[in-house]
C-alpha cells in the first residue's frame, strides 16, 4: 500500500462507528460538514481522509478523546494530546460538559448560572 492509499482499517473503523451510533451515511455526512458521497468513499476505502475530516468525524460520532485516537491512528495519523492531558475537573461535571461543547465551536445560546466554577 502506497503513501496515499486509503487505509482498509479505517474503513471498517469507521463503517463500525456509524452502525453503533445508528447514523445514516447522509446523517453523519450532515454533522461533520461533508458529503453522504465522501462518506461511502470512504467506508468503501475509495478516499483517504484528511486528518481534520478525521477529527471532525469523531466529533460527529460522539467519540471519546481515546477512541478519537484509535479512529486517527486507523487512518494512520498520530493521536491527540488530549487523551494524555489529565482531566481538571470530576467526570460527569455539567459545567465542563457544556463549556466543553460550546469550545467545540458547537454555539448555541446558553445561560450558566452557577455560584462558582470550577478552577
Amino acid at each position: 500500500m502506497g503513501a496515499t492509499d486509503p487505509d482498509p482499517e479505517f474503513a471498517a473503523e469507521l463503517r463500525r462507528w456509524r452502525a453503533v451510533r445508528q447514523l445514516s451515511q447522509l446523517e453523519l455526512a450532515t454533522r461533520a460538514g461533508t458529503t453522504q458521497r465522501h462518506i461511502s468513499f470512504l467506508e468503501r476505502g475509495r478516499s483517504r481522509p484528511g486528518r481534520t475530516v478525521v477529527v471532525r468525524l469523531a466529533e460527529s460520532l460522539d467519540l471519546t478523546a481515546t477512541e478519537t485516537d484509535t479512529l486517527l491512528h486507523a487512518a494512520g495519523y498520530a493521536p491527540t494530546d488530549e487523551a494524555r492531558r489529565p482531566s481538571k475537573h470530576p467526570a460527569g461535571c455539567p459545567l465542563c460538559s457544556l463549556t466543553g461543547e460550546l469550545s467545540l465551536g458547537m454555539f448555541y445560546r446558553a445561560l450558566l448560572l452557577g455560584r462558582t466554577r470550577p478552577e
